[in-house]
C-alpha cells in the first residue's frame, strides 16, 4: 500500500508538470502558427519590394516620355499660336473682302444706271 501511496504522490506532483508541458505544447503550437505567418508575410514584402524595385526602374523611362511628350505638346501649341495669327489674317481678309464686295455693288449699281442714262 505503501507503494501505491508514493505512486500516487509522485501522480500528484507530476500532474502540475504536465499539465504545464501540455500548456507549454499549446502554447509552442500558436506560435509556430504565428512564425509561419510572420514567414508568408515577409515572403509578400519580399514580392512586393521586387515589384517596388521594377516599378521604379521604369521611372527614368517614363521620365523620359513625358520630356518627350512635353516637347511635342509645345510644338502643338507653337502651330496654335500660329493658327491664331493666321485666323486672325483671315478675320482681316474676310472684312476687306466684305468692303470690297460693297463696292464692286455699288460701282455695279452706278455703271447699270449710268447705262441707263445713256
Amino acid at each position: 500500500m505503501v507503494d501505491q501511496e508514493l505512486l500516487d504522490a509522485i501522480g500528484g506532483m507530476l500532474e502540475p508538470l504536465i499539465k504545464e508541458q501540455r500548456d507549454m505544447r499549446r502554447d509552442m503550437q500558436e506560435m509556430r502558427g504565428d512564425i509561419d505567418a510572420l514567414r508568408r508575410d515577409q515572403r509578400e514584402m519580399r514580392d512586393d519590394l521586387q515589384s517596388l524595385k521594377a516599378d521604379v526602374s521604369l521611372i527614368p523611362g517614363m521620365r523620359r516620355d513625358i520630356d518627350l511628350i512635353l516637347e511635342s505638346q509645345q510644338g502643338i501649341n507653337e502651330k496654335f499660336a500660329g493658327l491664331d495669327m493666321v485666323t486672325e489674317d483671315v478675320a482681316g481678309l474676310h472684312i476687306r473682302v466684305s468692303a470690297l464686295e460693297g463696292a464692286s455693288r455699288s460701282h455695279t449699281e452706278e455703271i447699270r444706271e449710268l447705262r441707263l442714262a445713256k
